[in-house]
C-alpha cells in the first residue's frame, strides 16, 4: 500500500485542476439539486438557532445555484501518516444564483450573487485493497473561507447592512461548524469503512502565551459618563480573542477563544494543530 501512496504523491508541487473542473462542470446540474437538498435538510434547521429575532423564521423557498460551477486550482498532493492521500486546492465560486428565503413577519429575502473563496483539503483515507480502494472522502476548508452576498428584494433596500451582516455571519458559522478544520464533512465510499482508520491525529501542539496588554482605553465618554466615572471607578473589560484552525484543548470544538486579561500578568492557551499547510492563527 505504501508504494501506491508514493506513486500517487510523487509529482510534488502545485498542479492545475483542469480535468477536475471539467468533471464539476458536467456534474453541476446534479450538484445543484443535491446541494439544494442539503441546504434544506442540514442548513435550514440551523438558521433557527443562529439568526436573531424574526430572522430565525426564514426558510428556503427557492434554491438554484445557477449555471456557473465551482472552480478549483493550485492543487497539491500530500501523503498522510496513516497511509492516506490529501489534496489541498483553492476553491472559488463566483456565480449568479436564485435563492429566496421567506419567514414570519419578515419580508422576502433574495440572494442573486455569491462569491466564495477558500483553500480546501480533500482527504482520501483509509486506502484499501478492495474497490473503490478508498474507504472515505473528507472535505474541509483549511481556514475559514471568505463569503460575499448580493441581495435582492427587501434585503437590498433599507435593511441591507443588517441583513447582510447577520445572514453572512450565520452562513459562515454554519460552514465553519461543518467544513472548516478540525471539522470535516465525511462521505463513506466503503460501507464497512473503519472510523479509527479514517481518523487523522493532530500534528502537534501550539502553546500561546500572552505576556501583557498596554494602551488599553475605554470608549469615548460624554460629560455625564465622565462625571459618573469619578464616583464609580470604571475599569475596561480587557480580553484577547484568538482565532485558529486548531482546537483549544479544553473548549470542545470552539475555534474562537476569548480570554480575559488584566493590565499585568500572563495568560496561556493551548491549541491542537490539525494541519501544517497554510493554516493561520490570528490574534
Amino acid at each position: 500500500m505504501a508504494s501506491l501512496v508514493d506513486t500517487l504523491t510523487a509529482s510534488r508541487g502545485a498542479e492545475s485542476a483542469g480535468f477536475l473542473n471539467d468533471i464539476i462542470a458536467h456534474l453541476w446540474p446534479n450538484i445543484n439539486i443535491a446541494g439544494g437538498r442539503m441546504l434544506k435538510q442540514v442548513v435550514e434547521p440551523m438558521l433557527d438557532s443562529m439568526l436573531p429575532g424574526p430572522l430565525s423564521t426564514l426558510r428556503f423557498t427557492k434554491l438554484d445555484f445557477g449555471t456557473t460551477p465551482i472552480k478549483l486550482s493550485n492543487v497539491e498532493v500530500h501523503k498522510t501518516k496513516l497511509e492516506g492521500i490529501k489534496l489541498d486546492m483553492d476553491l472559488e465560486w463566483d456565480g449568479l444564483c436564485d435563492i429566496e428565503l421567506e419567514g414570519k413577519m419578515v419580508p422576502k429575502v433574495g440572494i442573486e450573487h455569491v462569491k466564495l473563496r477558500g483553500r480546501m483539503a480533500v482527504l482520501l483515507c483509509p486506502l484499501t485493497d478492495i474497490i473503490p480502494l478508498i474507504g472515505a472522502v473528507q472535505f474541509a476548508f483549511i481556514n475559514p473561507p471568505t463569503l460575499e452576498l448580493d441581495f435582492t428584494d427587501a434585503a437590498n433596500i433599507a435593511d441591507f447592512a443588517l441583513i447582510n451582516k447577520v445572514v453572512r455571519k450565520s452562513i459562515l458559522n454554519i460552514i465553519t461548524s461543518m467544513t472548516v478544520l478540525p471539522n470535516r464533512y465525511l462521505v463513506k465510499l466503503d460501507p464497512s469503512n473503519d472510523y479509527f482508520k479514517t481518523f487523522q491525529h493532530h500534528h502537534g501542539v501550539i502553546r500561546l502565551t500572552i505576556e501583557k496588554a498596554t494602551g488599553i482605553t475605554g470608549q469615548k465618554k460624554g460629560k455625564v459618563k465622565r462625571f459618573l466615572d469619578k464616583i464609580v471607578k470604571d475599569v475596561p473589560d480587557c480580553y484577547c480573542q484568538v482565532k485558529s484552525i486548531s482546537v483549544p484543548r479544553r473548549s470542545g470544538a470552539l475555534r474562537h477563544r476569548r480570554t480575559h486579561m488584566s493590565r499585568s500578568g500572563t495568560r496561556r492557551m493551548t491549541f491542537l494543530l490539525r494541519t501544517t499547510n497554510r493554516s493561520s492563527l490570528s490574534i
